[in-house]
This record gives structure tokens, sequence and C-alpha cells, in this order.
């Protein structure tokens, strides 16, 4: 015979029992404060193996994204690249200054003449002099026509420096993006560990109920069992939702390029991050506009054409022009230390050069060259229809997902409102008795994937306003080349 004693019922409506037992000895029914004590237990190794002592630090979603521009090596590295055009640039454009050199010399001489007879070398002075001659010349150089070389190595170098300045734009770009979706991964983790932790709270919940109803006799030993594998399967999920926290922390971590040792917590609420007020063809003319890939193929363009010039200015005239004045004196002394010094006056000649070269024929090699440039254009050319096509792709793609997040998000709010109201009503109804434990686990599973299924329209809708923002480079923060 059960060792139990029911001491009352409260009947405060016909569908509600409140009830109180003395004691309770059957092996199947568990102590709810063990219960509680068990799960918190449970719980909280699952979250020390996660931390570790790790150092937590609490971030934005702007302040992610502004940690990863200022610490990614590839954006790093495109800055470095926009120095090196730069200071190309400035070398190239030096082509246009003429060149001005200094020179001097010093020539110490005896005048000698070979004897044909003894082969005797015979002062023709006839005493110890020796001729010593300082002179020293200043030149100066300018090529007034290059026949289009220096133009075109300067527009080769304009266009070099803009592709370096739109490529930090594009490198930006898709660090953004990318530590957005990893944040918004993070975020979706970690709600989906307090709707694990609240599943399991809440079974918790329907196995005390269940206990108490096996007391008054009016469920039986299955129906505990059941309630108590419901509660094993959310401590499962508990668990798997622990370690995909784990996952998303890592990707995060690595995007933003911070150490495995410090634990960030994505600080910024799960809610829609906005709204996207454009049509889809405003949309698409946006993104032509704004998209840096679009102005960096154009400098392909402008780079093909530029090597044109500079091919075909190898087989047209250049003139140049060179100046060049010289100043020298002759020092004459009776012996070589200079003990008697006599010097002349100083002799200064200018002189004034023009030149023209023309190389007309180097056996087609720079036609050959221009039309290789010539199909590169071409090539760059057509290649800015595919970059186009491409950039249309990505935000029609972007704007359908946007325009179903946000009918979803609508559909799961009123879904979860409901699937709330379903568990409380289910929940009353069952510890009255009036219900079985499987219509309440099913009420519990609803509104467990109710949460689920609205916390993924979130973080859906605010992943799509990402990606249509990152379409057409509409950013959260500006761009810093320096």
């Amino acid at each position: 015979m059960r060792n139990n004693k029911l001491v009352s019922i409260y009947l405060s409506c016909p569908l509600i029992a409140c009830f109180t037992f003395e004691k309770v000895t059957e092996p199947w029914l568990v102590d709810s404060t063990w219960q509680q004590n068990a799960n918190s237990i449970h719980l909280q190794s699952l979250k020390q193996s996660t931390i570790n002592e790790k150092e937590v630090l609490s971030l934005t979603l702007e302040e992610a994204v502004e940690m990863a521009i200022k610490r990614n090596p590839q954006i790093q590295v495109a800055q470095q690249q926009l120095l090196e055009a730069e200071e190309g640039l400035k070398a190239t454009s030096r082509s246009y200054f003429p060149t001005l050199s200094l020179s001097s010399y010093l020539q110490i001489s005896d005048q000698l003449i070979s004897d044909p007879k003894t082969g005797v070398s015979i002062d023709i002075i006839g005493n110890d002099e020796f001729n010593t001659t300082l002179s020293g010349s200043i030149e100066l150089n300018y090529n007034v026509y290059t026949g289009g070389l220096r133009t075109g190595q300067l527009q080769i170098a304009k266009a070099q420096l803009e592709s370096a300045t739109l490529e930090i734009e594009i490198t930006t770009l898709e660090v953004e993006l990318a530590v957005i979706q990893a944040y918004y991964q993070l975020q979706a983790a970690e709600q989906d560990l307090k709707i694990a932790s609240q599943a399991v709270v809440n079974s918790e919940t329907t196995l005390r109920d269940t206990q108490a109803l096996a007391q008054a006799r009016m469920v039986t030993q299955p129906d505990v069992a059941q309630a108590e594998l419901n509660l094993a399967n959310y401590r499962q999920h508990l668990n798997q939702a622990l370690n995909n926290r784990l996952v998303a922390l890592s990707q995060l971590t690595q995007v933003l390029n911070l150490p495995a040792n410090l634990e960030i917590q994505a600080s910024s609420s799960v809610e829609k991050a906005g709204k996207w007020d454009l049509s889809l063809e405003e949309s698409i003319s946006l993104a032509w506009q704004q998209r840096p890939e679009l102005k960096q193929q154009l400098t392909q363009v402008e780079t093909a054409k530029a090597n044109r010039q500079v091919s075909l200015a190898q087989i047209r005239p250049n003139i140049s022009l060179n100046s060049e004045m010289t100043a020298s004196r002759l020092y004459i002394s009776e012996s070589f230390n200079g003990s008697t010094l006599n010097q002349t006056g100083i002799e200064i000649d200018t002189s004034i050069t023009a030149q023209i070269t023309w190389e007309f024929f180097d056996g087609g090699i720079a036609r050959a060259q221009a039309r290789q440039a010539e199909a590169q254009m071409n090539a760059a050319s057509r290649q800015l229809d595919v970059i186009r096509s491409q950039i249309q792709q990505e935000v029609e793609e972007a704007f359908t997902q946007l325009q179903y997040n946000q009918k979803n998000v609508e559909l799961a709010s009123s879904v979860l409102d409901l699937a709330m109201q379903t568990l409380k009503s289910r929940r009353i109804q069952f510890q009255a008795g009036v219900i079985d434990i499987n219509t309440l686990i099913s009420a519990e599973i609803a509104l467990n994937q109710a949460e689920e299924n609205f916390n993924n329209a979130i973080i859906g809708y605010n992943l799509a306003l990402a990606s249509i923002r990152n379409a057409t480079n509409t950013r959260l923060t500006p761009i810093d080349n320096k």
C-alpha cells in the first residue's frame, strides 16, 4: 500500500485544483528542491566549461566593426599599397621637371714626347714644369616632347593610386559584412542559449506538476517518466546550444583578430536593426553609383588606355633641350710640389643644344604592344557589364530576402504570442487534471519552437538588411584610408 496522505484539496474553480501533500515515498517521485539544485549544478558546470576564467569583452555591433577595421591585416596591407601608389605618383610627376647636374675634374700633365731612336720620353719644354687644369660644368636637360610617353605614365600612376584607394574601400566592405554576419550569429547563439535554458525551466515545472498529480493519483508513472524524458531532451538541447555559442564566439573572435582567451559578449539587443525605404529599382541604381568595384574596374580601362599611349610613344619623335656651361683654369708649376706657380685666366664655354630623336621603325614591337593594350581595354570594358550584373543580382537577392524576413518577423511574433498564451492555459488545465501530459509537452515544444522561429526571423531580417546595405555601399562606419 502506498504511503501517501492527502491533507487537503482546495477547489477554486471547476477546472483548477491546488494540492498539498504531507510526504512522498515513491522512488520515482523526485523532490522539487533537489531537482532544481541538480539542474542549477548542471547548467553551471556547462557554463564553467565555456568560460574558464576568460577576460570578458562586451561589444556593440558598431564597436565590433570599428575594432575589426583597425585590426584587420588585409586592410593594413591595402593601406601600405596605397602609400606605395602615392609615392609612385609623386615619382612619375617629377618627370615634367628638368634635370640639373654638376661635374668637375682635375688634370695634371707634363708635356713629353718619345725619341724615335731611343724610345725615351723627352721633356719638350726643357724644364720641370707641370700643367694643372681645373674645370667644372653645370648641365641642364629637359624633355620638351616625349610623344605621349610622359603623359601616359602619369595617367597609369594616377589610375594605380585610385585603384589602391578603392581597394581599401572594397576590403573594408568585405570585413564589415563578415563582422556583422559573425556578430549576428553570436547573437542568435546567445538567444538560442536563453531559449534552451528557459525550456529547461519550463520542463522542470512540468515535471514538478506531474509529480504532484502523481501523488494525487491523477496521472500514472509513465506520465512522470515522459516528463523526465522531456527534461532530459531539453538539457541535451541546452548543451548543444552552449556548444553552438562557442562556435559562433570563435568565428567572431577570428574575424576581429583577437586572442582566443578573450570572451566576447554581444551587448547589442536582438531587435530589428532598421528598415530599408528604397524600392528595388532605386536600390540597384544606388548600388551602381556607389559600389567601389565598378569604379575600380574603370581604372583598369584607363590603365589599358594609357598603356596603349605609352607603347605608341616609342615610335614617335622626342624633342629635348640641353644647356651646358663649363669653366676651366690652367695652372703651370715649375716643380711637382708647386713651389713656383703661374695661372692663366678662367675660360668659360656655354652651349645650348636641341635634339630630335625618332625611332620610326622598331620591327612592329610598339604597334603590337598597342594592339595588346587595346585588347586589354576592351576586355576591361566588357568586365564592367559583368560586374554591373553581379551587383544587380546581389541587390535583388538581398532585397527579396529582406522582404521575406520582414513578413516572417510579423508572423513569428504573432505565433509566439499565441504559443505563450497556449502554454499558460495548458499548464493550468494540466494542474487541474483536465489534459494529459502529452498535451502539455506539445504546448511546451510549440512555445520553444515559436521562440526559436522568432529569434531566427529577427536575425534573418538583420542579416538581409546588412546584405542590402553592403550591396549598395551604405556603410555603418566611415572609411579611413590612413
